[in-house]
Formats: structure tokens, sequence, C-alpha cells
């Protein structure tokens, strides 16, 4: 196929470029193209299998002709253009937490991201980004089970313990020496 055939430059092949990797991103598009054209799009036939978004892009942008797929995040962020399907290809996101944690500190770490993730703030920044934000429950983080604290009792300190001090013995008297006679 040569993107003449769909209004392109005469005679530049289209390349395709698709994710070699396991990707959500492939998983949302094949759903799409089974629903809509009535067949999935893996497995490939043509086109360059690359790992991970950022191959997909860095090949797009260094080879002529060639077309893929990502988010719209992503190509945005790359600065390369986006050509928009007529309806709206959508997947759900997930943040998976623990329900409890040993270590009191990463409970708590846990917890506050998934209040942040779940706040008002982050929630502007998805939307800022393109991103569909459907509801924002901080309720669901109450699941984070943060350990209570338990603070090690220390021992007391006792002072610590000086030899005792033997007395000094008194020097003993010098004998005085008896007087000498002298014949």
């Amino acid at each position: 196929n040569t993107w003449d055939q769909v209004g392109g430059p005469e005679g530049l092949p289209i390349n395709f470029v698709y994710r070699s990797d396991s990707s959500g991103t492939t998983s949302i598009l094949s759903t799409f193209t089974q629903r809509a054209c009535g067949f999935p799009v893996p497995p490939f036939t043509n086109g360059d299998g690359v790992v991970g978004s950022s191959g997909v892009v860095s090949t797009v942008q260094s080879v002529e002709g060639s077309i893929g797929y990502v988010e719209s995040v992503i190509a945005l962020g790359a600065g390369v253009p986006v050509a928009t399907i007529d309806t709206t290809i959508e997947g759900p996101t997930y943040v998976v937490f623990r329900g409890s944690y040993s270590d009191p500190v990463r409970a708590v770490a846990a917890r506050e991201q998934c209040l942040f993730l779940t706040g008002p703030e982050a929630g502007a920044k998805a939307i800022g980004l393109g991103y569909v934000v459907p509801g924002q429950d901080p309720s669901v983080c109450d699941g984070i089970q943060v350990p209570d604290v338990i603070t090690p009792v220390e021992p007391p300190v006792e002072p610590p313990v000086e030899p005792p001090v033997e007395p000094t013995p008194e020097p003993t008297p010098e004998p005085t020496p008896e007087p000498t006679i002298e014949e």
C-alpha cells in the first residue's frame, strides 16, 4: 500500500508501526477495530514491530511514510501529529494498591498516593492532558490499612558503673635509724 491511495505522496509506501510487546494500547485498538470494522488488528502481517510507545514514536518520527498508534498524551508530549478517529477510543486505567502493608511508612505513602490520585489536583492534571476523569472518590483509599505504630520502649539507661576506687595506701614511714655510738 502507498500513501497516494489515500491522497498522500505518489509511491511513498505506508509503513505501519505497531507494538511488538504486550500493550494495553494494542488491546484497546484491537477491540475498537473488531467492533467498528469486524476484524481485530493483531496479529500484524506487515510493518515494523517495535517495543514500547517510545519505540513507536521514534520510528514514526524517523522513517518517512510511517504511521503508528500510541496514547494521545504520549503523541502530544512527543510533538508528533495526531490523526483523530471520529470515535473516541478509551480504555480503563487502574491503579492498584495493597490492602495492608507491614511497614507503616509504606502504608502511609500508599494511602497518600491514593488520596492524591483521587483528589482534585490529579483530576485537573489528567483533564489537562486529555484524559477523562470519570469520578473521584477518595473513600476508596480507606481500604489501605495503616498499621499502628508501636514505638519500642527503650530500657532505662542506667549511669555507667565505675569501678570502686581503692584508697591509696598511706606510705609506711621509714624506720628511724638507731643512733650509732662512735668510739
